[in-house]
């Protein structure tokens, strides 16, 4: 599984940091279709993507499964809900 934030690292920084977990990746949402397949290796890997507040990630959703990827999935509580439920994260 990958989980993939696609927000842009100003925002990481200013919001205080990202979804606490090992296969969490930054791939901003503009470089999206160039860098995803450096992470998920292939088109049926469990994707799960976000970003702050859901906004952005209905359209990430949408791209990888128009790109051909099978699993994929919108966190839509973003990192701000994330962050308001108390679990874990990583500072930054």
């Amino acid at each position: 599984m990958v989980l993939v934030d696609v927000r842009l690292p100003t925002e990481i920084k200013s919001m205080g940091g990202h979804i606490q977990a090992s296969q969490n990746v930054n791939i901003t949402r503009g470089w999206l279709e160039y860098h995803i397949t450096r992470v998920a290796l292939s088109k049926d890997t469990p994707i799960v993507v976000y970003c702050g507040v859901g906004i952005r990630t209905p359209l990430a959703a949408d791209t990888l499964q128009k790109m051909g990827f099978t699993n994929v999935r919108n966190y839509s509580d973003g990192y701000i809900g994330w962050k308001k439920a108390g679990l874990p994260i990583t500072k930054m």
